[in-house]
């Protein structure tokens, strides 16, 4: 497991495992797909980096078949809902274990007294911000030029996930290696999820944008695959203008 995380990156990670177990939990299907496991998997990237070897003390850490975490990240793919929750949990208890070690859980800010009355006549135009231990989730303001701009956005990161899942370049030509695609593929489907919704996490855009960023600088270095570049530059621009217009300091 990385050693590297903070008591910040542990808060954000268990938000997205317990929203994946939410989603698993209102499920009845026998089996599911990204739009349930996005959470555990970019936990499951983050904790190890997308690499988890059958016998390594990362595989007995943490306690479920490497085949089976390793099914998160792999493109298409389904599992049974029923190994999903087992691992979505194991996960869970690893940040748990991770969170007492480096510090007292973060409580969510109680609402104060005066939340409960009625809105002003601004409310509709002003985006509010709540945060839930450090991660901070805004309303997106609803502008006609805002949900333009989400929309388009939206579709941009689809067209970067298109870009990738069609390559017919070997990895060694590649621009990311597959591990590193798959882990952006779970970001940005993350990512263009949260677009579609009433709200998004700051943290999630920021760690979208470095990826995107990182595609670009890659795609400098080895010279290949400049149309997922050329995309993946403008989803840089388009979310940092997003990022910036969401006032994040209104927090509740």
């Amino acid at each position: 497991m990385r050693s590297d995380l903070d008591l910040e990156d542990v808060h954000r990670l268990l938000d997205f495992v317990e929203g994946s177990l939410e989603e698993l939990g209102s499920n009845n299907e026998d089996r599911v797909g990204t739009s349930e496991t996005n959470g555990l998997a970019i936990a499951f990237l983050e904790l190890y980096d997308g690499f988890l070897d059958y016998g390594s003390p990362e595989a007995r850490e943490l306690g479920v078949p490497p085949k089976l975490a390793k099914s998160l990240i792999k493109p298409g793919a389904t599992l049974l809902r029923s190994d999903a929750i087992i691992l979505g949990n194991r996960l869970r208890s690893l940040l748990r274990t991770l969170e007492g070690q480096l510090g007292t859980p973060i409580e969510p800010k109680e609402p104060t007294a005066d939340s409960s009355s009625a809105p002003s006549d601004q409310a509709d135009s002003t985006p509010t911000t709540i945060r839930g231990g450090p991660a901070v989730w805004a309303l997106i303001p609803h502008s006609n030029t805002i949900k333009t701009k989400t929309a388009q956005l939206a579709q941009l990161l689809d067209d970067i996930i298109y870009a990738m899942r069609s390559s017919n370049l070997p990895e060694e030509d590649r621009a990311l290696s597959d591990i590193e695609r798959a882990q952006l593929i779970a970001v940005l489907e993350t990512a263009i999820s949260l677009l579609k919704a009433p709200m998004v996490e700051r943290g999630l855009m920021l760690k979208c944008s470095d990826w995107l960023k990182r595609t670009v600088a890659r795609v400098g270095q080895r010279k290949a695959e400049e149309t997922l570049g050329s995309l993946a530059d403008k989803g840089v621009e388009d979310l940092g203008d997003l990022i910036d217009q969401i006032p994040w300091d209104n927090v509740l």
